[in-house]
C-alpha cells in the first residue's frame, strides 16, 4: 500500500507541475489579429520625425534602431525594421502578432 501513494504522490506532483508550465507557456504567447495596413511612414532626411506616404501625417521618431512605422486598421502604430518590412503595401490584409506594445511578426497567412 505505501508503494501505491507514493507512486500516485509523485505522479500527483508531475502533473501540477505540468499544468503550470503548461499555463506559463500559454500567458506567453503573443496574440494574433487580422488587420489591413493602413499606412506607412518613413524618417525624413535623417530628422527625428516620420513622415506618412499617404497622408502625409508627421510622427516623431521613437529612440533606437527601428527608423520606420506602420499604422494599422486597429488604430495601433508600430515601429519596425525597414528593410524587413519593405515589401508590404498600403491596403494589405496581413496577420499581425503583438505581445505587449511589441510588433513581433507580420505575415500574409
Amino acid at each position: 500500500m505505501s508503494k501505491i501513494v507514493v507512486k500516485l504522490s509523485v505522479l500527483i506532483v508531475l502533473l501540477l507541475i505540468f499544468s503550470l508550465l503548461v499555463a506559463y507557456k500559454a500567458m506567453e504567447l503573443p496574440s494574433k489579429e487580422k488587420v489591413s495596413i493602413e499606412e506607412k511612414y518613413y524618417q525624413v532626411d535623417g530628422r527625428d520625425q516620420l513622415r506618412g506616404v499617404k497622408n502625409k501625417k508627421g510622427l516623431k521618431l521613437e529612440s533606437g534602431t527601428k527608423k520606420c512605422a506602420m499604422e494599422f486598421s486597429n488604430s495601433q502604430i508600430f515601429f519596425i525594421q525597414c528593410d524587413k518590412y519593405l515589401d508590404y503595401k498600403i491596403g494589405e490584409e496581413v496577420f499581425i502578432e503583438v505581445k505587449g506594445n511589441q510588433l513581433m511578426k507580420i505575415r500574409r497567412k
